[in-house]
């Protein structure tokens, strides 16, 4: 018996922030995080099939660099709320102001 192996794809895109913060100081942790963030649509693809699309998280880092807020919209309301809580144990480095900041995340196979 053959095994099916799908090709699961996130595709991190840029983060928008509200000011001025190095992009890749934000990008770093979540590329950390992909693993965790692509469990959150293997798990929903199982219930629905050829589920695709685009989550938009949008969180805010404190100055101590916790994430204070995180939610999720999108394609998904299962994936957007799984990854939400992913972004929100996530620790960036301490900053001049909070951040808030919109990611987006697309998902297929």
């Amino acid at each position: 018996m053959l095994a099916r192996i799908a090709l699961l794809l996130v595709l991190l895109a840029a983060p928008v922030a509200a000011n001025s913060i190095d992009k890749e100081v934000i990008r770093r942790p979540i590329q950390a995080a992909t693993p965790r963030i692509a469990r959150c649509y293997e798990r929903q693809l199982v219930v629905t099939p050829g589920l695709e699309g685009t989550v938009v998280i949008t969180f805010t880092i404190a100055v101590s660099g916790r994430v204070v807020e995180s939610r999720g919209t999108g394609m998904d309301e299962a994936v957007a709320s799984c990854v939400a809580r992913v972004i929100r144990t996530l620790r960036f480095p301490r900053t001049p102001s909070e951040i808030r900041v919109s990611y987006p995340f697309t998902f297929h196979t």
